[in-house]
């Protein structure tokens, strides 16, 4: 692999988090949408219809998926919404492409911690980024292996949902331990209990917090 690409790392556990439901589609205030396309043959670029494009759940031609960053990826406006799917798979000409995805004119999962100034009506909400950059050398010709520290929080209005997304987080983590392009091995090394939060949260949140080691994505 060439050099690690930080950014690569967050936008594909953004998009993974946001498909898994740990908040429902009414927490998060968005909606979910299926776009078909006709293949024409080769690597295809398809626009989706909806310019406020969150995640994209799944990609199908005739109904078999496809893998993120082995047959496609992303493109993103400037708004940061996904604005396109690119296929670099070669597509059987004429074959059904059916993209799903969630739109909607805002979110709560982020690749950030939750600020003091914004509004209770964010919650609940979860955060997730870089809180150390751990890389060691692992061969004599410049091969080096960056396992980073990412610390997951789930803000929550009270204690049993706060649980509850909690546990969907940790299988989350477990399911998607080596099944992601851009991270090779995840592995959960600690947290803390829920604490209530008095600035975001206006004395009204709780929130929860995952430590996951994301292991030994080798650069050279």
């Amino acid at each position: 692999m060439a050099t690690i690409n930080y950014n690569n790392i967050l936008l594909e556990l953004l998009n993974e988090l946001r498909s898994a439901d740990i908040l429902s589609i009414t927490e998060r205030g968005l909606a979910t949408k299926t776009d078909s396309f006709t293949a024409a043959g080769g690597a295809q670029t398809f626009t989706l219809t909806e310019t406020s494009c969150k995640n994209v759940r799944w990609v199908k031609q005739a109904g078999v998926s496809l893998s993120y960053g082995t047959d496609y990826a992303f493109t993103y406006s400037a708004s940061k919404n996904i604005s396109a799917v690119v296929v670099s798979k070669s597509l059987t000409l004429g074959a059904k492409i059916t993209i799903s995805y969630d739109y909607g004119t805002g979110d709560k999962i982020y690749p950030d911690f939750a600020r003091p100034y914004i509004s209770i009506s964010s919650f609940p909400r979860i955060s997730f980024n870089y809180i150390n950059g751990d890389t060691e050398v692992i061969a004599v010709d410049g091969v080096q292996a960056f396992s980073p520290l990412m610390q997951f929080t789930i803000y929550d209005y009270g204690v049993e949902a706060l649980h509850t997304k909690m546990t969907n987080l940790r299988q989350f983590i477990k399911n998607k331990q080596q099944g992601l392009y851009y991270s090779n091995i995840l592995r959960i090394v600690g947290g803390r209990p829920y604490e209530l939060i008095r600035e975001e949260g206006k004395n009204k949140i709780y929130k929860m917090d995952l430590d996951v080691k994301n292991e030994l994505n080798i650069e050279r």
